[in-house]
């Protein structure tokens, strides 16, 4: 809700004055407000029967109504008014017990009185909250209005419409059914489509329709067969075909316009079976390309098939550089002219599956196949040059343009086309802003930005998402040095982004809010981990065959921890990376290990059926962490957490207790490695507590190839 916008607010107090003081701190703070005081439960319902109502804000323990009560009454009346209760209390003990029994009751949140500060900061995210709900709420009318009138419209018109899947019909209209021959549609839709397709063309529509479900192309083709009647008799006709949805069901729309009179065309006239024909409606006027409605049609298109069919695109936003100062300097009618040309000069040599329109004045979309970075950066730059390169002719003038190109990629994570315009759109401005006096005559690739605070999960996931499909994170190996002269090897695995641009310190920072953010989408989080796996093992597979005796601890999320297919799955990478299973580690967190001990037993035991070792890591931050270990027995390591390393060496801390925990994690079998090692003194006291492995950026920082010499280490 905007700043601006008055709030319609109902207060529950018995104290005439705190009512008068609570207005006034809202106005004081900018707000707004349109309040009534509730006298009683009728009198509430009555208030919520007359208008609609954005917050209520009650004292607990009012005489006149109780705040919980109402909130049974604005339930009972299925009203969305947020209920935000404030609280007499003297002390934190009786402010919980508060918060507990207002949000068992219903209250979004629990207020100590007086406390204005939070009370703002809760009215303002509930009201934010309030509005998203309206939006969504009015946006499920729009769609359902919508999707009402499309019926309605598919079932009265004209044209010939049907829709399929799988060779059967999921919805043919009346003047489909009657250009077949049928009275009543539903008779065709027992019929499979091929029965209506005449035999000289069925294999025509079967192969059609199998290159048009696995074509690049997001638009709409024709398609020129015969078709068989209801009394067997042969027609000529040209169906238009797309991807659509029908009943939330993916499927392909066949249609032809104007039933009875342009229908049917004579036997051997059309085009070819598959060959796209846009119809003249779908051209812009002034530069015959294809218009800006077709070209949403088509992104729309797009996403669905991205989504559905992981066929990736990226979008192109083209801007014409410095266009205001060109149309004043050759004229209004030049500069259709110009825009023409231009327009020729980008359309030629463009691929078939390429979509360019004119998306208004001096802009222009571009749809093309693919998503890697590099590439699209390449094409878009020679497209640049391209055009720098062309002179427009504009009547009788001759005009050089350049242009500034944004690339917006569209991968299975897109959902809104317009954010996709929004995003090339962006990296438009910032490529022209790149360039010199309104000139940009560059390509940029939008890349989602990671707020400075590291807390906005959803543009973090974005951001992985994203640098999964373009390829674009950085394997890293710390190594793990031995203090008892283990033969082996031993490096962790970490990812970083490329090119974060970070300064010393802030990459762990955005890898650290990265894996927070990656955690709370499991599915994301799976992926991740597997892209991981696979990547490392290679890696390792290649190092291992020029003669080392390495082994990698790789993390898990949680999330990977509790799939049950992962043992299975990582059988089948070793198999075909060529790895023994023995030359990768597990490393899980206490906290997941602790929180879901089940899966965390079951895990480990299953990575150790089939050769590969298991590890702990944060350990030592739980209540009582050996009650958690007691159940794991098929834990081999244990990495103890990097706060006992950092209390000793930064604050002075006695490493008694990090000695005794490393004497019982022996004791119970377990190698320990200990994590942040930042000198040679606690490298000597390590050595002498008996502790099996060290870590650091003493040692070594993590780096992108496995090139640490441990012979010189020992």
């Amino acid at each position: 809700m905007n700043q601006n916008e008055t709030v319609r607010l109902l207060i529950i107090n018995d104290s005439q004055s705190e009512v008068e003081r609570l207005l006034s701190m809202l106005h004081n703070a900018g707000r707004n407000t349109r309040a009534q005081h509730v006298p009683s439960e009728e009198g509430l319902e009555k208030l919520l029967n007359d208008q609609a109502w954005d917050l209520m804000i009650g004292l607990d323990g009012s005489e006149t109504v109780d705040p919980k009560a109402a909130i049974r009454v604005i339930k009972k009346l299925d009203k969305d008014v947020p209920v935000i209760i404030q609280a007499d209390v003297e002390d934190d003990a009786e402010r919980n017990i508060a918060l507990i029994e207002g949000l068992k009751a219903g209250a979004r949140d629990v207020v100590v009185l007086d406390d204005d500060q939070h009370l703002l900061m809760v009215m303002n995210r509930e009201l934010q909250g309030l509005t998203e709900r309206r939006q969504r709420r009015a946006t499920d009318r729009r769609f359902n209005e919508s999707e009402r009138r499309c019926q309605q419209l598919l079932d009265s018109s004209r044209d010939a419409i049907a829709y399929v899947e799988d060779g059967m019909f999921l919805y043919a209209n009346q003047s489909f059914g009657e250009m077949f021959g049928y009275e009543d549609p539903d008779d065709a839709l027992v019929m499979p489509v091929i029965d209506m397709i005449a035999d000289s063309s069925q294999d025509t529509y079967v192969q059609f329709m199998k290159d048009f479900k696995m074509s690049e192309s997001a638009g709409s083709q024709e398609l020129a067969v015969k078709g068989i009647k209801e009394d067997g008799s042969e027609f000529d006709l040209s169906f238009t075909v797309a991807h659509a949805n029908y009943d939330e069901e993916a499927c392909v729309q066949l249609s032809v316009q104007g039933v009875g009179s342009a229908a049917a065309i004579p036997a051997g006239g059309g085009q070819a079976a598959g060959a796209t024909a846009p119809a003249t409606g779908n051209k812009d006027a002034v530069t015959g390309l294809y218009n800006r409605q077709y070209m949403l049609d088509t992104l729309s298109n797009a996403v669905r098939d991205a989504a559905e069919n992981d066929r990736y695109r990226s979008l192109y936003f083209i801007s014409v550089d410095r266009f205001s100062q060109i149309r004043t300097d050759i004229g209004l009618s030049n500069t259709d002219a110009m825009l023409a040309s231009l327009g020729t000069c980008m359309l030629e040599g463009l691929d078939d599956n390429c979509t360019l329109a004119s998306f208004g004045d001096e802009e222009f979309l571009l749809l093309v196949p693919g998503i890697d970075s590099e590439q699209q950066m390449q094409k878009a730059t020679e497209l640049c040059k391209k055009v720098e390169d062309h002179i427009c002719q504009a009547g009788d003038r001759s005009v050089q343009a350049t242009i500034s190109v944004g690339i917006a990629p569209i991968s299975e994570s897109a959902t809104n086309p317009d954010d996709i315009i929004s995003r090339a759109h962006q990296a438009a401005d910032e490529a022209r802003a790149e360039g010199n006096d309104g000139v940009g005559n560059r390509a940029k690739v939008y890349v989602p930005k990671i707020s400075g605070d590291d807390t906005d999960y959803s543009n973090i996931l974005e951001v992985v998402r994203h640098a999964m499909q373009k390829e674009s994170f950085t394997i890293l190996f710390q190594p793990i040095i031995s203090l008892l002269g283990a033969e082996e090897e031993h490096y962790e695995v970490y990812i970083g982004l490329a090119d974060s641009g970070g300064e010393d310190g802030e990459e762990s920072v955005t890898t650290a809010a990265m894996f927070r953010a990656v955690e709370t989408d499991k599915e994301l989080a799976i992926k991740l981990d597997r892209w991981i796996i696979l990547h490392a093992t290679k890696m390792l597979a290649e190092h291992r065959n020029s003669g080392h005796n390495t082994r990698l601890i790789i993390n898990l999320t949680g999330a990977s921890m509790q799939d049950a297919s992962l043992p299975e799955w990582l059988g089948v990478a070793f198999k075909a990376a060529g790895l023994p299973a023995d030359s990768v580690i597990f490393q899980i967190s206490e906290n997941d290990a602790t929180n879901y001990l089940n899966d965390a037993k079951s895990f480990t035991e299953a990575v150790k059926a089939i050769g590969c070792m298991s590890t702990i890591k944060q350990f030592g931050c739980a209540l009582d962490p050996f009650k958690t270990l007691q159940h794991l027995t098929a834990v081999d390591m244990v990495k103890v957490d990097t706060s006992f390393s950092v209390d000793i060496q930064n604050n002075g801390e006695d490493p008694a207790a990090l000695k005794e925990l490393i004497t019982q994690l022996t004791q119970a079998e377990k190698q320990t490695i200990i994590p942040f090692v930042e000198n040679a003194t606690m490298m000597a006291t390590l050595w002498q507590a008996g502790a099996h492995f060290i870590q650091g950026h003493y040692l070594q920082a993590p780096a992108p190839a496995m090139d640490f010499e441990f012979d010189d280490e020992e």
